[in-house]
């Protein structure tokens, strides 16, 4: 009876513990997809993190408004200057010219750079080291770094070279509802993202600048729609341009800078594509519930190496394993005699996918 309690009593609690989002590769961004960012004309409030939030920005109005479509990086005119890139944000205007460059794979979402050949001080910016914008799968309370490095060149007359290297330290600080104009979405994440970056532009003739940028963004995400539905953005540059004539002369300013942008045709759809694959490597994990060993069945397209964890109701990792794959079906098994009883989610992701299983661990 106390066995048949326990399971009953962690199922229901199940229906809590699951209504934190999950978003791996296949929620986001593939070549035939479009979406819209808009400007907004007063700032709102980014709110709190933490669990089961409300971010209310019912009240906000739009003003500029660009779209973009998602194309194979490899079919756009700008490719070969980033050859790591596999999709390309493109504008689709008339005359438009403007193409950002990412890498998008079942571990991470990289930026690779972006071309702005049709605007008044055309550019490129390429991230010689990209930056890392997501690791997957993304959760409540996950968290990683990244450096990287970066080239900025402005096509005008003369050219200008701008060189720089920066940080980022992301932390999925919440989850909850998110209210936008035109939608609701109960099932958001949001990413905190602090950057740290510095670089300098050599200017000619005895005058450069360099610039200290300290950015604070926050991207809302959903596991029902498959671009970024918002971005708050707060950014502070300190600049020194540094004139060498004669004497050094150093002129300090600094500049500030907020912003909001969300997706005014953002609706919440399940079936854009399928959150997570079911069945990429067949898992299935037995008996479940799971006392002391688990048994985890796969299937492989390859011998590969393959990552099996398992993340509790805080996102935590409690359990974590390198699996020698080959190709075929797999069997191992797992010893949880250390894992305390609760609700998980078994992962088992290699470079190319991910397949997810929810699991209760009783004693």
């Amino acid at each position: 009876m106390k066995y048949v309690f326990v399971i009953s009593l962690l199922l229901t609690l199940s229906l809590h513990v699951f209504s934190q989002p999950v978003i791996t590769r296949n929620h986001l961004m593939f070549p035939g997809d479009d979406f819209v960012t808009a400007s907004v004309a007063v700032v709102p409030d980014p709110g709190s993190g933490g669990a089961q939030v409300i971010w209310d920005f019912s009240a906000v109005q739009q003003e500029g408004v660009s779209g973009f479509a998602v194309e194979e990086a490899d079919e756009t005119p700008y490719a070969s200057d980033f050859p790591g890139a596999n999709i390309a944000f493109v504008d689709p205007s008339p005359n438009a010219s403007f193409y950002q460059y990412h890498f998008i794979d079942g571990n991470a979402w990289e930026e690779h750079g972006s071309v702005s050949a049709g605007s008044t001080t055309p550019y490129r910016l390429n991230y010689d080291d990209p930056r890392t914008f997501l690791q997957f799968p993304v959760m409540y309370n996950g968290q990683w770094q990244d450096n990287y490095t970066y080239t900025l060149e402005y096509y005008t007359a003369p050219p200008y070279t701008t060189l720089g290297e920066g940080s980022v330290d992301v932390s999925v600080d919440g989850y909850g509802s998110l209210i936008l104009p035109q939608a609701t979405f109960s099932d958001v994440l949001r990413v905190q993202i602090i950057g740290e970056s510095t670089d300098t532009t050599v200017l000619g003739q005895g005058l450069y600048e360099r610039n200290y940028l300290h950015d604070t963004t926050y991207v809302w995400l959903s596991p029902s729609y498959h671009a970024v539905l918002c971005t708050y953005i707060t950014s502070v540059i300190e600049r020194i341009t540094t004139v060498i004539s004669g004497d050094t002369m150093n002129f300090p300013e600094t500049i500030e800078f907020v912003g909001f942008s969300f997706d005014p045709t953002a609706e919440p759809s399940s079936s854009l594509h399928d959150p997570v694959q079911p069945g990429i490597y067949a898992l299935w994990i037995s008996p479940n519930p799971v006392e002391q060993r688990m048994n985890v069945e796969f299937s492989s397209p390859e011998a590969q190496e393959m990552e099996l964890s398992l993340q509790d109701q805080t996102g935590r990792c409690a359990y974590h394993q390198v699996i020698p794959a080959h190709q075929g079906e797999n069997h191992v098994e797992v010893i949880l005699s250390e894992i305390p009883s609760g609700m998980y989610v078994a992962w088992l992701k290699s470079w190319d996918g991910v397949d997810v299983q929810k699991i209760i661990r009783i004693k």
